[in-house]
C-alpha cells in the first residue's frame, strides 16, 4: 500500500483561502477545531409525515381547482327496452378479411364521403391519421344512434317511430321531444323494421370484407334511473357526461381507420324500402354520425 502526505486548499464564506494541515492516506485534520457539542441544535424528530399531509393536501387544492365542483346529475332512461329489436348477437367480431384496397372501392364507384367536411372535436388530434390511405393500423369506429342524443352539438340525435311511412323516417325535422310546440330539430327517425334492415345490409359487409374486416355492435340502454357524477368548470356552462354513449341505444362500426370516410360514404347512400315494390329513400342522407379513434371522440361528419 502506497502511503503519501497531500496539501488541500478550500475557500470560506469569504473567499479566503484557508490551509487545510498535511493529510496522509489515512487521517483529515483541519487547522480549525470543530464547534464544541453544547453548541449543537438537537434534531428533534424524524417523523416526516406532517410534510407529506401538507404536500397531499396542496395537490388535492389543485385537482379540485382545476377539474371544479362535481354535480350529481339523475338521468331517466324511459320507455321499453330496445333489446329485442335486433335478433342476438348483438356483437359480430371481425372476421379474417384482409385489409381492403381503396381502388377496389374506387373501381365500384364509392369514393370517400364529401357531403360535409368534419368538425373535429380535440384540437389535439391529428385528423390526418385517421383519413391516410397508409393507415392500415388504427381503428375506429361510427357511431349510429338509435334512441337517444349525444352531448356534441352537432351530432344528429335518434328517435323510434311507429309509422312505415318513408315520409315519417330517416333524417327529418322534427319537434323537439324536451321543447316547445314550434321547436325544431334535425332528427334521425327510425322504425323497427328499417333499424333490422340496416343491421342485416351491415352484417352483409361484415361478411363479404368489402370493408376489410369489420367488427359490429348494438348496444341497447337498460331502461332505469342512472346518477352519473360530472364536473361543471365554470359557473355559466352545462356540464357536460363524459362517455354518455352508456345512456342512448346505438350501433357501432369497427373499421381500419384508412377506409373511415369510404363507409361513411356507403352509410349514407343507404336505401329503406318499407316494402319490395317501393322506390326507397337515402336513409341516413345529412346526418351527422360521430367518429372514434383510439378511444377518443374524434370528429362529427
Amino acid at each position: 500500500m502506497c502511503v503519501g502526505t497531500f496539501q488541500y486548499w478550500y475557500h470560506d464564506n469569504n473567499c479566503a483561502s484557508r490551509r487545510i494541515a498535511n493529510v496522509s492516506d489515512d487521517k483529515l485534520l483541519f487547522e480549525d477545531e470543530l464547534p464544541p457539542v453544547w453548541e449543537l441544535t438537537e434534531f428533534q424528530s424524524t417523523n416526516l409525515e406532517r410534510v407529506f399531509q401538507v404536500s397531499v393536501d396542496h395537490n388535492a387544492e389543485e385537482l379540485g381547482h382545476e377539474e371544479g365542483q362535481p354535480i350529481t346529475l339523475q338521468i331517466e332512461i324511459t320507455g321499453p327496452s330496445l333489446w329485442r329489436m335486433i335478433p342476438e348477437p348483438h356483437w359480430l367480431g371481425q372476421l379474417p378479411h384482409g385489409p381492403q384496397q381503396l381502388h377496389v372501392l374506387e373501381d365500384r364507384k364509392l369514393g370517400p364521403y364529401s357531403r360535409q367536411c368534419p368538425i373535429p372535436l380535440d384540437l389535439e388530434i391529428d385528423m390526418s391519421q385517421f383519413f391516410s390511405g397508409v393507415n392500415s393500423y388504427t381503428r375506429c369506429e361510427w357511431v349510429i344512434p338509435v334512441r337517444g342524443r349525444l352531448h356534441f352539438p352537432d351530432a344528429t340525435p335518434a328517435r323510434m317511430c311507429d309509422s312505415e311511412d318513408l315520409g315519417q323516417l330517416g333524417v327529418r325535422k322534427v319537434t323537439k321531444a324536451d321543447g316547445e310546440a314550434n321547436l325544431m330539430e334535425t332528427c334521425i327517425c327510425w322504425s323497427p323494421k328499417a333499424l333490422g334492415a340496416f343491421w342485416n345490409w351491415l352484417a352483409e359487409y361484415h361478411e363479404n370484407g368489402m370493408f376489410g374486416p369489420i367488427a359490429l355492435s348494438f348496444e341497447p340502454v337498460v331502461p332505469g334511473t342512472y346518477h352519473v357524477d360530472v364536473y361543471k368548470t365554470a359557473e355559466d356552462e352545462i356540464p357536460e357526461i363524459g362517455g354518455d354513449l352508456e345512456y342512448i341505444d346505438h350501433i357501432k362500426v369497427f373499421h381500419d381507420a384508412y377506409v373511415s370516410m369510404y363507409l361513411r360514404n356507403a352509410i349514407s347512400l343507404w336505401k329503406y324500402q318499407s316494402t319490395p315494390s317501393s322506390r326507397g329513400r337515402q336513409f341516413l342522407k345529412g346526418a351527422k354520425l360521430l367518429l372514434i379513434g383510439s378511444a377518443k371522440a374524434v370528429c362529427i361528419v
